[in-house]
């Protein structure tokens, strides 16, 4: 009987033992899930104030591309841009990289436009969704019908047209950013039309690619 309860005894030791250590590896699982949501929360915020005080930035980018730099300094932000959506792209040509960078340094935010192309379409002219959105920045003909027939886009096909896409996105984009008083993120979850996973932050993460990028050579 002893020795039988000495074994009883022993595990009910191991078992105050396993749930010590249980309880020791979920503090432990808090505390690392507290910090990293922490630090995601710190990074996040940071994002989302260099986007928000970054379009300016982005459109007096545009500005030192006409005035402040010189034709030779002007050319070399260009053909950054242009490595840039060219290395991020897999469905065109360098040409067409070319001329959807100059239609983008024709906006008013050409470093946003291009994040967001590259989340929307990755740079295709041609891409067409499920839900059918067209081209470079996934427009819906129908949704924006009559306030893009002020852009030159008549008829769903147009949006293939590299120079009217880029038009139509700028457009809807800066009409819903209006109506959001500004704030990129509700901008950009209108844009979306919805909660899509990463999308956000995707756009984030190109716009202060590109910002630092023409920052850092400029």
């Amino acid at each position: 009987m002893g020795l039988g309860g000495g074994i009883r005894g022993g595990g009910g030791n191991r078992s105050v033992d396993c749930v010590v250590t249980e309880m020791k590896n979920l503090i432990i699982c808090v505390v690392l899930t507290s910090v990293f949501w922490g630090i995601f929360l710190i990074i996040t915020q940071l994002d989302l104030h260099t986007v928000r005080s970054g379009l300016a930035a982005s459109s007096a980018t545009v500005e030192d591309l006409r005035s402040r730099l010189d034709p030779l300094q002007q050319a070399a932000t260009r053909d950054r841009l242009v490595e840039w959506t060219y290395r991020n792209s897999r469905h065109v040509s360098r040409e067409t990289v070319i001329a959807i960078v100059d239609e983008t340094l024709k906006t008013r935010y050409p470093l946003l436009f291009l994040a967001l192309i590259y989340a929307e379409s990755e740079f295709n002219p041609s891409a067409v969704s499920r839900v059918n959105a067209i081209g470079l920045g996934q427009i819906r003909f129908e949704i924006h019908k009559k306030e893009l027939a002020t852009v030159g886009v008549k008829e769903a096909r147009d949006l293939f047209d590299v120079s009217k896409n880029i038009k139509a996105t700028e457009l809807i984009f800066l009409g819903m950013l209006q109506r959001n008083k500004g704030d990129v993120i509700k901008t950009l979850t209108s844009y979306v039309g919805g909660t899509v996973p990463n999308y956000q932050s995707k756009i984030l993460k190109y716009f202060v690619e590109l910002s630092m990028m023409i920052k850092k050579e400029n």
